[in-house]
């Protein structure tokens, strides 16, 4: 291989130049794949009943009722018995409670990356 070097004129300035091309092109990329990790956060999104003086919050399953039945309530422009809120303490605006990716529609968070 040194060999084989040598007789094309070893590492020059043509090689470091397309090295460093595709060094920067390269991170380019990797930055947006990566990016999803912080972008893609899932804050936690905390239902319970309006009425109610509790503060105890609904566990996944009854979340995701809660949260279809705001949503519709929204829809059709009626009261919902829930309230729901994001939990902000960790993550400020991520995809996930910008675009309300959650319960049916959590698959779509990891379209993000899909290249076409």
């Amino acid at each position: 291989m040194d060999k084989l070097l040598d007789d094309i004129g070893g590492f020059g300035t043509y090689q470091k130049i397309v090295l460093l091309v595709i060094g920067a092109l390269s991170s380019l990329n990797a930055m947006a794949i990566f990016a999803t990790v912080f972008i893609a956060a899932e804050p936690k999104l905390l239902c319970k009943f309006k009425n109610e003086n509790s503060s105890a919050y609904f566990n996944d399953t009854f979340r995701c009722n809660a949260w279809s039945n705001l949503t519709k309530a929204k829809e059709l422009n009626v009261s919902s018995p829930y309230e729901c809120e994001w939990d902000t303490e960790y993550y400020g605006l991520t995809i996930i409670n910008e675009w309300n990716l959650i319960c049916d529609r959590v698959y779509m968070a990891g379209l993000t990356q899909v290249k076409s």
